[in-house]
């Protein structure tokens, strides 16, 4: 008879893409490291932080233009 494991056995990190052995993070749909997540959470905040610092809004904050540029 087959036991049943933890339904990340056999899946790869999102992130680094390492077979996931413990310390599993489900997020997105997708399974990481924990640790790799948190790395990757931390990232987007300070890219984030950094973009609002230079005066950058997120990319579908800003009207499309025409190709050529503005008329």
């Amino acid at each position: 008879m087959q036991q049943l494991g933890h339904p990340f056995q056999g899946k790869k990190c999102a992130r680094c893409r390492q077979a996931i052995e413990n310390d599993p993070a489900f997020a997105d749909d997708l399974w990481y490291h924990r640790t790799c997540l948190e790395e990757g959470t931390r990232a987007l905040q300070n890219a984030q932080a950094l973009a609002a610092r230079y005066g950058f809004g997120a990319a579908d904050s800003r009207p499309l233009e025409a190709p050529g540029g503005p008329a």
